[in-house]
């Protein structure tokens, strides 16, 4: 089935946005209810993506699994800004 550019610009109703805004923000595998963090700098980047982190810097990419545990620790770390002793990270809403 082919659209019409007439149909694809026609406007919506905000309720057929309903289910998959709904998916994306409640679904245990979308990106937005996962941690995600990614700092930048000089010599490279580290980013944070659930339980894994990924330091990339020098030409080389080092994976990490990080336990529940440490992430407060791995956010102070690679992600905080200089002087920070550490991150206060707010607990996700029970489902």
């Amino acid at each position: 089935m082919r659209w019409r550019s007439e149909e694809a610009l026609a406007p919506r109703e905000w309720i057929g946005f309903v289910p998959a805004n709904y998916l994306n923000a409640t679904h245990p595998e979308a990106i937005f209810v996962k941690l995600l963090v990614v700092r930048h700098a000089p010599s490279g980047r580290a980013i944070l993506f659930g339980d894994t982190l990924k330091r990339i810097g020098n030409g080389q990419v080092q994976l990490e699994s990080v336990a529940a545990e440490r992430i407060d620790a791995v956010l102070a770390e690679p992600f905080g800004p200089p002087g920070l002793s550490g991150v206060r990270r707010e607990k996700p809403c029970p489902t």
